[in-house]
């Protein structure tokens, strides 16, 4: 006697008393009803061709190998081949269906984790000062965080597939898809800063373009990473007027102190600003000889009044200590917090490009671009300014001495950048012009 009782936790029992536990879901439960049914119908299939095969044969039967007996014999084969491929249908489907359950398990678990690392993601972006953008090369968002939303009136959600023209406008969209395509080009990140209008207002933005490692089958795409720097900027501003005028009240004591060279080193800070833009350096170079030109005759501070103020020629001696005003004037400085090597530039400033300089002997590259420049300018301002001992030389003097001490003294780059300056830039005619109504300066001055 076989009873079945379905539900959780159901119990299968037979004549014999054993018992089979099925516990779990409605799957697991259809799963062996469906190998009952195949167990049974290989039973019923074995019954079949057992009485088949079990038949009986009489003499005549026998020896009529046509008759009845033989058709018997064939449809309880056909019968038992049919079921046996009925019963390893219901087999095989019983094992996809098993596969299928925990293929779409594992599925269900990776989106549940996927979708819980996208969650996380965009709480640690949201809660970034920064804007955090993606835009495929089209320029389309394919992600945006809280802080990239801000001032356009659209969701993170509604910026994905939109159109940086779109969201920021034609101006803001030009200046920042030239940044993402060059990074794309290059391959490697690229910052910008500028001004971009947000909220009615303008404020300096710092845009860092990173290009994003291509997968199969998706654009290629570029991370905007958008910081305000307005603050910052104006606090580098208030520190860099502050830092201004420091030095122009230092520079009033060392004018007063030698009144025969009370501008030289504002020509000299003048004219390197202008070799530095003629060069093509960066913002970081020219505002570094700018200070340095300013700031280079701060160390005569400890020189010797009547060394300063001496009409007549001077000594070795005496030289050497004017000389040594320019390492002091490092000196000084070096506790000074620039945001610029000011310090490490005025030590160099009386370097050679061949490594015969002072006070360190460096060569070649080896000196900071800045000083070369530094140098270069102060050679040129000092040649056409009059001496105690002789007039001005002429622009085309200077110059031609300068092209003399190329690849000895100087570095080639500036002297070119400062003959186009002059050549190009109207640079001789504002130069000549100055140098007529300068009164005649001290010997030291030349040193």
């Amino acid at each position: 006697m076989t009873s079945v009782e379905t539900g959780a936790g159901s119990r299968r029992s037979d004549s014999a008393g054993g018992a089979l536990d099925v516990g779990g879901d409605e799957a697991a439960v259809a799963g062996v009803r469906r190998a009952m049914v195949a167990v049974v119908a290989v039973l019923v299939l074995a019954a079949i061709i057992g009485g088949a095969l079990v038949y009986t044969l009489n003499e005549a039967e026998a020896l009529d190998l046509t008759g009845t007996p033989r058709r018997v014999l064939l449809i309880g084969l056909s019968v038992a081949v049919l079921g046996l491929l009925g019963a390893a249908a219901v087999l095989w489907r019983y094992g996809v269906s098993v596969r299928l359950t925990e293929m779409a398990a594992r599925q269900q678990s990776a989106a549940d984790r996927l979708r819980e690392t996208a969650a996380f993601v965009r709480i640690v972006t949201d809660g970034q000062p920064t804007a955090i953008a993606a835009v495929d090369e089209d320029g389309r968002y394919s992600f945006a965080n809280a802080g990239a939303a801000w001032g356009t009136g659209l969701t993170p959600d509604q910026m994905i597939g939109r159109t940086v023209t779109e969201v920021m406008g034609p101006r803001v969209a030009r200046r920042l898809q030239a940044a993402n395509a060059n990074a794309l080009l290059g391959g490697a990140p690229v910052r910008d800063v500028a001004p971009l209008e947000r909220d009615g207002a303008q404020r300096m933005v710092k845009t860092d373009h990173i290009p994003l490692p291509t997968t199969t089958g998706q654009p290629r795409s570029v991370l905007m990473v958008l910081e305000d720097v307005s603050d910052l900027m104006a606090e580098r501003e208030r520190r860099e007027t502050t830092l201004r005028d420091l030095v122009a009240t230092l520079v009033g004591l060392v004018d007063r102190r030698d009144p025969y060279s009370s501008d030289h080193s504002a020509r000299v800070a003048e004219l390197a600003f202008a070799i530095a833009r003629e060069m093509g350096e960066p913002d970081a170079v020219c505002r570094t000889v700018d200070i340095v030109g300013t700031l280079m005759n701060l160390g005569k501070i400890l020189v010797p009044e009547e060394i300063l103020t001496r009409s007549g020629p001077i000594t070795v001696e005496e030289i050497n200590t004017v000389r040594a005003a320019v390492v002091q004037s490092a000196d000084l400085l070096g506790g000074v917090a620039f945001d610029l090597p000011v310090a490490e530039c005025l030590r160099q400033i009386q370097e050679r490009w061949d490594g015969k300089g002072y006070p360190d002997g460096r060569k070649g590259e080896d000196i900071l671009v800045a000083a070369r420049i530094v140098m270069v300018a102060n050679a040129f301002v000092g040649m056409v300014s009059p001496r105690a001992f002789r007039g001005p030389m002429s622009v085309e003097s200077a110059m031609e001495e300068l092209m003399e001490g190329v690849g000895a003294r100087y570095d080639r780059r500036p002297v070119a950048a400062l003959m186009n300056y002059l050549e190009n830039r109207g640079g001789a005619d504002r130069w000549r012009a100055r140098v007529e109504d300068r009164p005649e300066s001290g010997a030291a001055a030349s040193a």
